[in-house]
C-alpha cells in the first residue's frame, strides 16, 4: 500500500512541475571550474558579502534544481523552465 502512495505522490509532484512550465531533461555536461572562474566567483562573493536579507529578496535565481523522490536507475534528469 505504501508503495502505491509513494508512486502517486511522485506523479502528483511531476504533474505539478510540468503544469508550472518546466521540462525534464538530461543535465548539460559542464567543465570543472578554472582558476579564472574561481577568482571571479570569489570577487562576486566579496562584492555581495554585506548584502542584507532585504537585498537578497530582490534577486531572482535562474538555476537548476535536482530532486530525488525515489531510487532510480541512476539516470539523472533536471527540471528547467521552458523558454
Amino acid at each position: 500500500m505504501m508503495g502505491h502512495l509513494q508512486v502517486s505522490a511522485c506523479e502528483t509532484v511531476q504533474r505539478t512541475i510540468i503544469n508550472m512550465g518546466s521540462q525534464s531533461r538530461r543535465p548539460t555536461r559542464v567543465p570543472l571550474l578554472t582558476a579564472l572562474h574561481k577568482a571571479l566567483l570569489l570577487s562576486w562573493a566579496r562584492q555581495h558579502y554585506h548584502w542584507t536579507v532585504d537585498d537578497w529578496k530582490h534577486v531572482t535565481w535562474y538555476d537548476e534544481s535536482r530532486f530525488q523522490l525515489y531510487r532510480t536507475n541512476a539516470r539523472v534528469r533536471v527540471w528547467r523552465q521552458h523558454h
